[in-house]
């Protein structure tokens, strides 16, 4: 569980832990502030590592390394387990034999302040590979479990800001299996200052974390082109909607041709030529 300066957050996130039905856990917290945790919870199975502040991946890494369990999972400290989700993870492990694979849940998911939507329960059809499945749904981290001989040979990538779950389950289910559980165990909480907050910034740093993990030999032989354009295009197109008038011109260019290159038949729609036309009257108030 990595954290950085949200002490409240953090005690509900571990708070949610220990009132888990399965009881048989280690809580393995790393620390990247400079501040040392006061967790005004007392508990033998939590354990808090001091990190200097290299990013979640890189706590999520430490917390591996100093992992005792086959099995691990993840949680971030601005989200919830809900009760039944350690329990639904063990009985289903163990219904497989405790097979070396990426097991997953889902999430209630907020969706507004507020307001939590069930992630729609969307298993993997018959026809689809894994790889192609994990890139057309949402699977977020505190929903994964994986056994440690997969974590010890695939791990974090700490150099990269965004993406670090996609990043991740994509490496993994290139060589293991997924497991499916359908059911809700978690709580995904629309946080204001997460890493998954769209700014013109993180857009970019997306696509390009995106465009080199596509580039990967496996990721490139085994995804289908249309999901791999399709997750592409979608963050051009984000950019022009959200921040179309905070670019240059150059910017501007480069995002267009990125849209109409990932997806040529935008460029037959009329919302692209508004888009032109919004873009140069915004300039020209300026």
């Amino acid at each position: 569980m990595p954290t950085y300066k949200r002490p409240e957050r953090l005690k509900r996130a571990v708070e949610s832990v220990l009132n888990q039905s399965f009881k048989d856990f280690e809580i393995i917290i790393v620390n990247n502030a400079d501040e040392k945790i006061i967790l005004p919870i007392q508990d033998d199975r939590i354990s808090v590592l001091q990190e200097e502040k290299k990013g979640a991946n890189y706590a999520r890494n430490k917390g591996i390394e100093n992992a005792k369990a086959d099995f691990i999972c993840f949680l971030d400290d601005d989200d919830v387990y809900l009760d039944n989700h350690l329990e639904t993870m063990h009985n289903m492990i163990l219904k497989h034999d405790k097979k070396v694979a990426l097991y997953r849940t889902f999430t209630n998911q907020e969706v507004l302040p507020g307001v939590f939507e069930n992630q729609p329960v969307i298993t993997k059809p018959n026809e689809d590979t894994a790889l192609d499945h994990v890139m057309t749904i949402l699977l977020v981290m505190h929903c994964v479990c994986c056994h440690r001989d997969i974590l010890e040979k695939i791990k974090f990538d700490s150099s990269i800001p965004v993406a670090q779950d996609y990043h991740m389950w994509v490496r993994i289910v290139t060589e293991y299996p997924l497991i499916e559980i359908p059911s809700i165990t978690t709580v995904y909480y629309y946080s204001s200052d997460s890493t998954s907050s769209p700014s013109l910034e993180k857009f970019l740093l997306y696509i390009d974390v995106y465009k080199k993990l596509f580039s990967l030999d496996k990721v490139k032989i085994n995804l289908r082109k249309e999901i791999q354009h399709r997750r592409l295009f979608n963050y051009y197109n984000l950019i022009l909607h959200c921040h179309l008038t905070e670019l240059t011109f150059r910017m501007f260019v480069k995002i267009i041709w990125g849209s109409a290159h990932y997806k040529p038949s935008y460029m037959l729609n009329f919302e692209f030529y508004k888009l032109f036309a919004k873009y140069f009257i915004s300039k020209l108030r300026n």
